[in-house]
């Protein structure tokens, strides 16, 4: 195999003893069978709850405990650019680097999509991939110009063979490697690369988490106390911070990759200067761990790590454009901004209406973004902030919304999306709180579309359409409303329907 001595040799420095690193005996690092790259795998069966992995804070590769950590510390360069600096430095020393088994390990090239080629990129333009900028350049050119470029000129007679090495080209490199791999680790190293941790493959659904203990200070790393804690912030940096982390001597050298010994990681060490790897469920042998990169759609892990994944929960099509787009003369998203977390955390939850980035929680942090908020989900469900907007709009076309009482908003928005999870779950429609017909159509013909979009998974049954068809006529026949406009909207839902229904036949319906 030809990584196999890179392997072999990285897998000698993880267990060496001087590294201080413990790796359940149940885990090994395999090339994958089907595409490039290493994952890792379980021998045996492993539990739930066990630790997997603890790595030392020593052996992470940052800013702090690089050979050029002084200079490093010192500058003003952003946590990321620092730690691709930092890698790129030792990738550089080669085999003099105390991390050189580990960078062999690194692939050659991560496919984000702003290194693919121009044609490649011309593909994603108008999606997801764009609006988080994972089709350009120009942020990695504004860093090198502003940040690194300067910083070497700064270091030239320390770092001149260094700095004639250093193009464009490798620090995009760099920086595909420190964005798809580094973790945040705590105060004192920020981000880092971890060995071994970064060599799990990301799924939705994990077998372990990366903890470890953040609060430390700021300075030396320690957890515990310290000088540094009575001393003011502008004497915070140093330029002896290389291996003030450090542990102790009588670190366990307890080897990796062996069938034998123990089947939990060894728990003598001090844990506030460890990176664990727990366990969060069940490993079955023979399969791949997975770790989690977070809640991200495939626009952010195509961007940040180069690779997507199939139906995604995450995936997302951000509306704030539209929403703007929608209000530019109308006072509704604007006051929104000020008031529409008020108003999701008033509306009575509903499973099938998301709500923000994560949860219902979410929604209501004043740190999540407002144009975070208006999108359509991975199911097709629009957003409980983007129909709030629609259905102010609709119900209060022109009235100033600050002249409006609280209660007069919050009605017809509770409404409405009481009216949509009716719909969702084919129950009666709530004629009795007083909503529009039309507002009813318009949901109903939503719903159709819904059903349209899924017909491949599930088919429409012909009695089903003609219940849903005979319950809104006789829902229009019973309710005193404005009969002609209402009966001719009705006419138009019903034609959906049947067109719905002949779409899924093969057959056709002739146009009233």
């Amino acid at each position: 195999m030809k990584d196999a001595p890179n392997l072999n040799k990285f897998k000698s420095w993880l267990k060496h003893p001087d590294q201080g690193i413990h790796i359940h005996p149940s885990l090994d690092i395999r090339q994958h069978a089907v595409k490039e790259g290493y994952g890792v795998f379980a021998r045996k069966r492993i539990q739930q709850d066990e630790i997997v992995m603890r790595v030392p804070k020593k052996c992470l590769l940052s800013p702090q405990t690089c050979a050029i950590a002084n200079l490093l510390v010192s500058s003003d360069l952003g946590d990321m650019v620092a730690v691709c600096l930092a890698f790129l430095y030792e990738k550089y020393l080669g085999p003099e680097s105390p991390w050189h088994a580990y960078i062999a390990m690194m692939p050659e090239k991560v496919p984000i999509s702003k290194l693919w080629t121009e044609s490649q990129r011309h593909l994603l333009r108008g999606t997801e991939v764009q609006v988080v900028g994972g089709t350009t350049l120009s942020d990695f050119k504004h860093m090198f110009k502003s940040e690194v470029m300067p910083f070497l000129k700064s270091h030239d007679a320390l770092l001149s063979e260094f700095v004639r090495t250093l193009t464009f080209e490798s620090f995009c490199y760099g920086m595909s490697v420190v964005g798809s791999r580094a973790f945040e680790v705590d105060a004192f190293h920020n981000l880092a690369l971890c060995p071994f941790a970064d060599m799990l493959d990301h799924t939705l659904d994990e077998h372990v988490h990366f903890t470890t203990q953040y609060e430390v200070c700021e300075v030396c790393g320690e957890a515990d106390g310290c000088a540094h804690a009575e001393m003011p912030s502008d004497a915070e940096m140093g330029s002896d911070h290389g291996q003030d982390n450090e542990m102790g001597d009588d670190a366990e050298s307890t080897g990796a990759w062996s069938d034998s010994g123990s089947s939990t990681v060894s728990l003598d060490n001090n844990s506030d200067d460890l990176c664990d790897l727990v366990t969060t469920r069940t490993v079955d042998a023979g399969s791949e761990v997975y770790n989690t990169y977070g809640d991200c759609g495939n626009d952010v892990l195509l961007a940040r790590y180069g690779f997507a994944l199939a139906n995604n929960r995450h995936d997302r099509l951000s509306l704030w454009a539209e929403a703007r787009d929608l209000s530019k003369s109308h006072g509704a998203l604007q006051w929104l901004e000020i008031n529409g977390r008020a108003l999701i955390k008033a509306i009575t939850w509903h499973e099938g209406i998301p709500v923000g980035p994560g949860n219902a929680e979410d929604a209501d942090e004043d740190d999540t973004d407002i144009e975070d908020l208006f999108f359509i989900d991975n199911d097709g469900s629009i957003s409980a902030m983007m129909m709030s907007l629609c259905i102010i709009m609709f119900y209060f076309p022109a009235a100033p919304l600050q002249d409006l009482a609280w209660d007069a908003i919050l009605a017809p928005v509770q409404n409405v999306i009481d009216a949509w999870d009716f719909l969702n779950n084919k129950l009666p429609l709530p004629i009795h709180r007083s909503l529009p017909l039309n507002v009813i159509g318009s949901l109903r013909v939503g719903y159709i579309v819904e059903k349209r979009r899924n017909r491949n998974a599930s088919v429409l049954k012909e009695h089903d359409i003609s219940s849903d068809i005979a319950e809104l006529e006789r829902r229009i026949t019973t309710t005193r409303t404005e009969r002609k406009w209402e009966e001719h909207f009705a006419l138009i839902v019903i034609q959906c329907e049947q067109q719905e229904l002949c779409m899924d036949e093969g057959t056709n319906v002739k146009r009233a």
